[in-house]
């Protein structure tokens, strides 16, 4: 976002916009006609690790509640009332098609890896599973993503 009325690709330089074309266009994809569901396990730490500036990071977590408020997006908070889970080991997106898992990608570094194996697809929807089990309900996630926006906090 820019603050001096001029394009925002104007203050990046060209490594950087060569990084930030592949996420405008996943962003892309939300906005289109018919958005695919999206279902996004956060843990709660991510709401107070503030990286760059703090204001910078409202902006981020205000995206978010807006995004959340989209029926086709669901948003839950894994709290750190949980101890060590499955998913400190590094995130990880399945993607379905009609119901049933056919990919997933999982972040690592310095690179990360796209799987197609079957027994690594179900391992990992079993994580998702378990991680989602201890994640708070919708609207309380939310909550907590309003109150972590609100200056002074």
């Amino acid at each position: 976002m820019s603050r001096v009325n001029r394009p925002a690709h104007a203050c990046l330089s060209p490594p950087v916009l060569r990084h930030s074309a592949p996420l405008t266009r996943r962003q892309a994809i939300l906005r289109r006609g018919r958005p695919p569901s999206l279902l996004v396990l956060l843990d709660e730490a991510v709401l107070y690790r503030v990286i760059g500036d703090i204001e910078v990071m409202r902006e981020q977590l205000a995206h978010l509640i807006q995004l959340a408020r989209r029926p086709e997006i669901t948003l839950q908070i894994v709290p750190r009332t949980v101890r060590a889970h499955c998913g400190l080991a590094g995130g990880f997106i399945i993607a379905e098609r009609d119901g049933y898992p056919y990919a997933a990608y999982t972040d690592a570094q310095p690179f990360g890896r796209t799987v197609i194996e079957r027994h690594l697809i179900r391992e990992l929807t079993r994580r998702y599973d378990a991680l989602r089990a201890e994640a708070l309900p919708s609207g309380r996630s939310l909550h907590l993503i309003e109150e972590a926006v609100k200056p002074g906090e």
